[in-house]
């Protein structure tokens, strides 16, 4: 088994060209470690509070190799051009893919009385490596939804997925009030060069395509607080889908251009799992974070599906597979609160197919366990259909209690990215805001797999090799009980 080494931690102080605004007393509050968005040898990560009180900053990272040592470098800061405070420019979403990144604003204008229902900002690399100048990144779009009301609230931009030349934007739309069930945009990216208007303006090359909603949407639903995006469907969460915030999960695909809703995934539990609170998605396999799920130990679903050839729409037919959980849950983890996955065609000449999950497990601020962990399970076709959890990672030494690690991360082949936002503060003793960024990469040494098997038919496994040793473990007491009674007799001078 191979594992991820934690390599090297960055914080706030690696930008030096960063110079918060309005400071006020506490000088550590700067959330450095929020979202992570992770594509070869590019990464982002956002922080809180920006050059103003919350408004939101991106800070950009590039994997630079020298003579077979590599480390991350910082690339510079991105803002909304058009930021105010509280607008939380990558605060909530960061997607990244290629040379394209998006950054989520929720809260775009919202305070400012404008009945703007937030943006996402599309910003485009120029492929030229200008290391810590900033300079090769440029933004080219702002996207807000097409039915926008001077009244309305959609909170666009609380998640982001792109897929080469799709954007998915979810707007949960809930302010509180839990009266609108939410939404998801799709953008698609014209392959004609942007034109000039008579003014000047550059049009924009991202149109949007269609809206999303459920079929049956309700008040509360939270539709859009979780996407996911693969070339064949999107997977929208919907974590509060019922009075019980029991959630749902829609999947959605595109026939001839028009969207439609192919299936509806629901937990096999009840009562407070907040299935769908995260999703990811890749190859014909959906993963849904059910963090809520027995008391807060959480729980994380695998579907797949098979393409069915009788569907005219192209739809699929999904199963669930396995529900996952750690060996070592308790209640309170909220294990499934991020997750993600990647599939590894590997050797093609062995026919195997390698998926691999990361799962993060992150207590919040108030809870006194402090349990943050993230764990990587995995499955080799046609060889190992079983899941298998191979590790789990635990926060580094200096990621003491109070620590959010976990709850946001980032993973692209060899290389895992995990924020910690909430680092302890070593002299008051108490939360500090200040964090971090661990970069984790996979160790080329080999090591003995210790981790064990876990699925939902963990304890019937578990129970039957119980039986299966106690025949053994009856003999082997009879001999030790029997050789205590001759030591005894031997002693007393008994023949």
């Amino acid at each position: 088994m191979v594992v991820f080494v934690d390599t090297q931690r960055l914080t706030v102080d690696d930008w030096p060209n960063y110079v918060p605004t309005n400071l006020n007393e506490d000088e550590d509050y700067d959330e450095f470690g929020g979202k992570v968005a992770l594509d070869g040898d590019r990464a982002a990560v956002s922080l809180t509070r920006g050059v103003d009180y919350y408004s939101g900053s991106v800070f950009l990272l590039q994997k630079q190799t020298e003579h077979g040592h590599s480390r991350w470098t910082s690339q510079g800061i991105i803002n909304a051009w058009d930021g105010d405070p509280f607008d939380r420019f990558g605060v909530d979403s960061i997607a990244l893919c290629r040379d394209t990144l998006v950054v989520g604003a929720p809260y775009d204008d919202f305070y400012t009385n404008t009945g703007n229902p937030g943006a996402a900002y599309v910003f485009e690399f120029d492929n030229v490596n200008h290391v810590g100048t900033g300079t090769a990144i440029r933004s080219t779009t702002k996207l807000q939804p097409a039915d926008v009301t001077s009244s309305s609230y959609y909170g666009f931009g609380s998640s982001l997925a792109i897929k080469n030349d799709i954007i998915i934007v979810g707007a949960r739309q809930d302010n509180g009030s839990k009266e609108i069930p939410g939404s998801a945009y799709v953008f698609s990216k014209s392959k004609r060069p942007p034109t000039a208007s008579a003014t000047g303006a550059i049009s924009s090359p991202w149109t949007q395509m269609a809206k999303l909603v459920a079929s049956d949407g309700e008040k509360g639903n939270q539709f859009g607080n979780a996407v996911a995006l693969t070339p064949d469907f999107v997977v929208i969460g919907a974590c509060g889908s019922s009075e019980e915030d029991n959630g749902a999960v829609y999947v959605f695909n595109s026939h001839n251009n028009n969207w439609s809703e192919e299936v509806k995934l629901v937990p096999p539990t009840t009562a407070s799992s907040l299935f769908g609170y995260s999703v990811a998605a890749a190859g014909n396999t959906i993963i849904v974070g059910a963090p809520g799920t027995n008391n807060k130990k959480g729980a994380i679903f695998v579907f797949t599906s098979a393409k069915d050839t009788h569907a005219i729409d192209g739809g699929r037919s999904w199963i669930l597979q396995a529900e996952l959980v750690p060996v070592d849950a308790v209640e309170n983890d909220y294990f499934g609160i991020s997750v993600d996955i990647s599939v590894n065609t590997g050797d093609k000449n062995k026919n195997a197919v390698t998926t691999t999950i990361m799962a993060g497990a992150g207590v919040p601020y108030t809870s006194q366990t402090h349990r943050t962990f993230l764990y990587r399970f995995e499955q080799s076709l046609p060889h190992e259909p079983q899941w298998t959890l191979v590790e789990r990672i635990a926060p580094p030494l200096d990621a003491v209690p109070y620590s959010d690690f976990g709850r946001n991360f980032a993973f692209s082949g060899d290389t895992l990215l995990v924020s910690n936002p909430g680092t302890i503060n070593s002299q008051e003793r108490h939360a500090s805001s200040e964090g971090n960024l661990y970069v984790f990469e996979r160790d080329g040494m080999p090591r003995p797999q210790t981790a064990t098997t876990t699925t939902t038919d963990f304890n019937q496994r578990r129970e039957q090799r119980n039986n299966e040793l106690s025949p053994w473990m009856n003999l082997l007491i009879s001999i030790l009980i029997l050789f205590i009674i001759q030591r005894v007799f031997l002693r007393n001078g008994v023949p």
